[in-house]
């Protein structure tokens, strides 16, 4: 092809063999040779579609799926119209070029019009015969949808994964294809119910017509909507099993191609709620590489930001975590897939400011990216909003901003969990809102006690205090709630010490003005097994954060300075370990204040 494309004349046989290095150029990831040899295969033959329509439609699918994933997306949507213009060709033709269609609006963040073009065309009267009932509508039976999700019978049983064969009718691929992208339309346009609904269909279709690149997709997906819309962490494991089954049955097959995408759900949605961040970390690793041999750039770049966010979160060597963005955030970048890259660089700041590689502490700006400049981006706006302010809270945790934390929470907290459900951040992020709502609390009552400098009951005198401090305990506590039940009913390991912190951040702030030796006993027991747990875990962040709040208790309200100290200083190494050099000055500048006898919360 690369010595006969230079040729002026118009040959089919030539288009032919430009087709067949496209295709073979598409399988390996190489979209700019593929995008090449298909339109120059195009440009040989102006009469194409009346001298062969078959070859025409080939040769522009391949170049519209190459374009849209070189980035170029007003180029492949010319080709999917020109396909779709064709009044001679059927639906089944036209199939390739509608689903490249749904993908661009779904990178576009059109997710509503993604899903209603996806809805359209599957109810449309041409293509009922192709799906055979899989038209939704609007009137869609949801009733009907949750009970054969939650049914036994719903779940396929093992045994009968083990004889699946790879599914062979080309319109039901096809048409397996097109469900894809209407279960993300559906999820990203907050609708659970239509996305369950699309998702039983495509798991009954494997059981019933065979093994598609989809099917373990499917199953992975389902089982974070077991686990987080229907709330049945049991079923939800069960689907998650089936997962790796199904990953298990295609690498058998031969058909791995729709691992990666498994995989980057169960990392996000699935595998942090119910297993050990340790063990989650080293199968996204694994995850990412797969992706990555693949060519699946966008599973890929989406595990390891998943990867990013979760060593950040729980606790893990923040030098090592530096040295990951600076190694994974340019080849994003370079491919096209920057989004990735600026929610690395969102963590990568989050890590300098810890490290004390920034002059900010809650501020998101220095060498890795600014505020304004992250912001100013005219794509994804909501998205990116509601993760800074994540991260701000975060930071606010840590650095010890308890008010500032607890004041965005007010403002901004519910919006992310309504907009993201199900991200395993999500239960890190109730974490840090608590953490920070249970410290407000406790400072409100600080600075009232050394105002009045008599009676703790003369705070109650101060109606805007009061309120302050009643909002602050009410929002500790819900989160506190919604955590034990992730711990309790879902066995989440990585909530067990979160449980532990916030209970002995309750009982702090229930008896900071009592100093009997039996309540002061019970708070460090708890403060205690916080730590322990913590520690225990690899949890570096999290033992180091009890630490700071035991000993915070320790000095205010129990008025025992020396173990305060003590604790205090295990503070200080345990944030020197974990890499957080910044927030370990600060509690060495506390230090020195405390041994004044300079009560400074």
């Amino acid at each position: 092809a690369d010595l006969l494309h230079n040729s002026s004349e118009g040959d089919q046989s030539l288009s032919e063999l430009l087709l067949r290095a496209a295709k073979k150029a598409k399988n390996v990831s190489a979209f700019s040779s593929a995008a090449f040899y298909a339109s120059n295969g195009i440009k040989r033959l102006p009469g194409l579609w009346q001298d062969d329509v078959d070859l025409a439609v080939q040769l522009h699918s391949i170049a519209a799926e190459a374009e849209r994933c070189l980035g170029n997306l007003d180029t492949a949507k010319a080709f999917c119209n020109t396909i779709i213009d064709q009044e001679h060709i059927g639906i089944f033709q036209k199939i390739g070029a509608h689903q490249v269609m749904i993908d661009i609006l779904t990178h576009n963040d059109e997710f509503l019009v993604s899903l209603d073009y996806s809805l359209c065309w599957m109810c449309s009267k041409q293509s009922v015969a192709t799906f055979q009932g899989v038209g939704l509508g609007k009137a869609l039976a949801a009733i009907s949808a949750i009970a054969r999700a939650k049914s036994d019978a719903f779940i396929p049983r093992a045994e009968a994964l083990d004889g699946l064969k790879i599914m062979s009718d080309p319109k039901k691929k096809y048409a397996m294809e097109v469900m894809v992208s209407a279960t993300h339309s559906a999820f990203f346009s907050g609708n659970p119910i239509l996305m369950l609904s699309i998702l039983t269909r495509r798991i009954w279709w494997t059981v019933k017509h065979g093994f598609h690149a989809s099917s373990a997709p499917a199953c992975a997906t389902m089982a974070g909507l077991y686990i987080h819309a229907l709330g049945d962490w049991k079923r939800g494991r069960r689907m998650a099993n089936l997962t790796f089954q199904l990953m298990a049955k295609g690498k058998s097959l031969g058909m791995t191609s729709g691992e990666p995408s498994a995989r980057c759900r169960l990392s996000t949605f699935v595998s942090p709620w119910i297993s050990p961040a340790r063990s989650c970390l080293s199968f996204m690793t694994e995850s990412y590489k797969m992706a990555m041999r693949q060519g699946d750039l966008d599973n890929a770049f989406k595990t390891i930001t998943v990867y990013i966010f979760l060593q950040l979160f729980s606790g893990k060597d923040l030098r090592a975590i530096e040295e990951d963005c600076r190694r994974y955030t340019p080849p994003m970048v370079t491919t096209k897939h920057g989004k990735w890259g600026i929610m690395i660089n969102l963590a990568f700041q989050a890590v300098l400011n810890l490290l004390g590689k920034s002059e900010n502490t809650t501020v998101l700006t220095g060498a890795a990216m600014g505020e304004e400049d992250f912001l100013s981006i005219e794509t994804d706006v909501f998205q990116r909003l509601q993760n800074l302010k994540l991260m701000k809270r975060y930071l606010c945790a840590v650095f010890g901003e308890y008010e500032r934390g607890a004041e965005n929470s007010l403002k901004h907290g519910r919006e992310w969990s309504s907009a993201f459900p199900g991200f395993f951040v999500t239960g890190c992020d109730a974490f840090h809102q608590a953490i920070c709502f249970y410290g407000a609390a406790r400072n409100v009552q600080q600075k009232q006690r050394r105002a009045c400098n008599v009676d703790p009951s003369r705070f109650f005198n101060n109606s805007d205090m009061k309120k302050k401090l009643r909002t602050y305990k009410c929002q500790a506590q819900k989160l506190h709630g919604q955590i034990e039940t992730w711990a309790s009913k879902g066995g989440s390991p990585n909530h067990q010490h979160h449980v532990r912190i916030l209970e002995a951040e309750r009982a702090a702030l229930a008896y900071s003005n009592v100093t009997s030796a039996k309540v002061t006993d019970e708070v460090c027991k708890l403060y205690h097994q916080a730590i322990v747990d913590s520690a225990r875990g690899g949890y570096m962040s999290h033992a180091a954060l009890a630490e700071e709040r035991f000993a915070d208790y320790l000095f205010f309200s129990a008025h025992d300075e020396q173990e305060a100290l003590f604790h205090l200083q295990n503070a200080i190494r345990r944030y020197s370990e974990w890499g957080a050099e910044a927030k370990a000055e600060l509690l060495k500048q506390k230090f020195l204040n405390w041994s004044n006898g300079t009560q400074i919360s």
